[in-house]
């Protein structure tokens, strides 16, 4: 649990790839580390909310949004 702060960091910029693959690897990591935090995970919600809007609204991405769900 230390180091979560730090992974969640590197996990939000990889966001800024072009990648609808490499975005959905960042969620399916994101998910197992909310799971892992468990209600502290509350505190990335601000940063990580426009990624996951995003990703909701990427119905063209069938898969993005699939993962992101």
């Amino acid at each position: 649990m230390q180091y979560t702060d730090q992974i969640m960091n590197l996990f939000l910029r990889v966001f800024a790839c072009r990648s609808a693959t490499v975005h959905e690897e960042a969620m399916l990591a994101i998910g197992a580390l909310a799971y892992a935090t468990g209600p502290n995970f509350a505190k990335y919600m601000p940063d990580f909310y426009k990624y996951l809007e995003m990703g909701l609204q990427n119905f063209e991405e069938y898969q993005v949004c699939v993962v992101t769900v």
